[in-house]
């Protein structure tokens, strides 16, 4: 392909480059809507489901290499390319998440009046530790490391949001 055709696609190389962001980003966050809708649609057990779900994540997405390139480019060019920030606070996993726990809050699993929050708290418990943990997917977690954060994580968020004792 000629630079010709890619610039007369794209217009010039800032937007070429937020595109080819905005693809990888796009991607991840369909592997992530799968994942959650597989492991939160028909929920036994919340701290089952969530350990499942949270867990897949980490393994499928959290440790791609993509994953960690792509957080060293937001985080290093953000502040030449302000659309980045855009791309990364409209377009979270968080609001995929917020979805089956409003489902969860409505059926009475949950006490979570605002599931947008019970979801943003669930990441930092769970995504947030596991990224500090390993440099924002830079390091790689050992299996059982990655497990106890996030088992602990789901357990702290189910004491914050478990449905009140009867």
């Amino acid at each position: 392909m000629s630079k010709r055709t890619v610039y007369s696609h794209y217009g010039d190389k800032e937007n070429l480059f937020l595109q080819v962001l905005r693809d990888t980003y796009d991607v991840m966050r369909d592997r992530v809507r799968d994942i959650v809708d597989r492991n939160l649609r028909d929920v036994d057990s919340v701290q089952e489901a969530l350990t499942a779900c949270i867990g897949e994540i980490v393994q499928t997405i959290s440790r791609a290499p993509e994953r960690a390139t792509l957080i060293r480019l937001v985080i290093s060019e953000a502040s030449h390319f302000p659309a980045i920030l855009d791309l990364w606070h409209n377009r979270g996993i968080v609001p995929i998440i917020a979805e089956p726990l409003a489902k969860l809050a409505a059926s009475g699993r949950l006490d979570a009046d605002d599931p947008a929050l019970a979801a943003q708290h669930l990441s930092a418990l769970t995504f947030g530790q596991v990224n500090n943990a390993s440099m924002m997917g830079t390091v790689q977690l050992s299996d059982a490391e990655a497990d106890r954060i996030i088992t602990t994580g789901i357990a702290a968020f189910l004491r914050a949001y478990g449905p009140p004792a009867c």
